[in-house]
């Protein structure tokens, strides 16, 4: 699946040796980021807000604020781990947040002083259960429950996409180049 924004669209394709268009869902907002959160739902990152649609693309519920304060104000990469949360990186609140698949905040990664985080982008979860962020063009380890471990540092210039496949490959994608490291 794919969210094309300016058209208010998410998009099915199958990626064979040609892109077959499998189905078009209409939306009332241009996202920008999307993870399947399981057969029947998906979450779906806008300005401001983090939606979980169906998937004939109706908002089940937004998630936009804890305890009164804006949670999100770019969410634009985001996954599920393995545990079904989904973890949304966010570039402008500078921060990663961990949601139960209904919504609920599990926990918040936003820290201050030098690890502050200037651009996150980029994540994704191992098959362990570790979190990998994009950050200056490095990437941060994370524990399943939000915990710094380590930062590697980036093989690519400005890279924001992030993926790690089952077989412990990690992908990292620039505008330019796709890189593939062996990640364990």
């Amino acid at each position: 699946m794919v969210a094309v924004p300016d058209s208010n669209q998410i998009l099915t394709i199958e990626v064979t040796y040609d892109l077959v268009l499998l189905s078009t869902i209409t939306t009332r907002t241009g996202y920008y980021s999307l993870a399947v959160l399981n057969p029947s739902s998906l979450a779906a990152g806008a300005w401001k807000c983090v939606d979980i649609l169906d998937m004939s693309g109706h908002v089940l519920r937004s998630i936009t604020t804890q305890n009164d304060a804006s949670l999100f104000s770019d969410p634009w990469y985001m996954c599920v781990n393995n545990k079904g949360n989904l973890l949304v990186s966010d570039c402008w609140k500078k921060s990663v947040t961990c949601l139960t698949s209904e919504g609920d905040v599990v926990w918040r990664y936003a820290p201050a002083g030098n690890r502050a985080l200037t651009n996150p982008c980029g994540i994704t979860a191992t098959s362990t259960g570790d979190i990998l962020l994009l950050d200056r063009g490095n990437v941060i380890q994370l524990t399943e429950s939000g915990e710094f471990v380590r930062e590697y540092r980036a093989m690519v210039d400005y890279p924001q996409g992030l993926y790690v496949e089952s077989h412990d490959s990690m992908y990292l994608c620039s505008q330019t180049k796709i890189l593939e490291f062996l990640f364990m």
